[in-house]
């Protein structure tokens, strides 16, 4: 990173910055240059910001959705500012990657309602906690991940992003997996460790399968 670049970020307050061919991916081919993308989040209006948009050194940036505002009813997909802020990047040479985000760090749940109305999906969700016995504390709400029917409606709205924007998004990232129910009073009747990591896995091949001309990370 240049020093110019670094004086812009911390100027700007853009507190993240990623090197697309620093990834461990299958669409990143050794001897690649370096692409800078800058990590906005939820913050995603200031990917509008002139400084950003003409900075020739930074590649694009990285949004985050969360999946229930992607997905607010069962099948329906909500794809619109997603759409919107891709084609503002374009307009300007820039590129896109997504964070499709499950699990929060506070009160909020992430997951679609219908998750929490259908009992097949066992509630959708779980309360998750940070530390360990009983001074572990509440760290906010992750979907289902080992549960089958929960991470079946999952890869299914990463299928039709897929059929949407595969190629067009520089990538996909999938939302931190590291869960924490170490006291047996927090954990799911049905979560094991073994379960959990299989279903990550099923995940990520998952969505690259979806995801062909796209990079994926976990």
């Amino acid at each position: 990173m240049t020093r110019a670049l670094r004086r812009l970020l911390t100027r700007r307050g853009w507190s993240f910055l990623f090197s697309a061919a620093s990834l461990a991916v299958p669409c990143v081919r050794p001897g690649d240059a370096p692409r800078h993308f800058i990590y906005f989040g939820a913050a995603r209006a200031r990917i509008e910001e002139p400084s950003f948009l003409a900075h020739p050194t930074l590649a694009g940036a990285q949004l985050r959705f969360t999946w229930r505002e992607l997905e607010p009813e069962r099948d329906r997909y909500e794809f619109g500012e997603l759409r919107a802020r891709l084609e503002l990047l374009e307009r300007h040479g820039k590129r896109l990657w997504i964070q499709v985000q499950d699990a929060s760090f506070g009160e909020t749940d992430l997951t679609p309602a219908y998750l929490r109305a259908d009992s097949s999906f066992h509630g959708g969700s779980a309360r998750k906690y940070e530390g360990e016995g009983e001074a572990a504390r509440f760290d906010g709400w992750v979907a289902r991940r080992w549960d089958p029917a929960v991470r079946t409606r999952y890869l299914r709205l990463l299928q039709a992003l897929a059929r949407e924007f595969d190629g067009r998004l520089e990538g996909v990232n999938l939302p931190e997996t590291a869960v924490s129910f170490d006291h047996p009073s927090h954990r799911p009747v049905d979560f094991t460790d073994s379960a959990y990591a299989a279903a990550i896995r099923t995940v990520a091949a998952d969505a690259r399968a979806a995801f062909t001309r796209s990079c994926v990370v976990l």
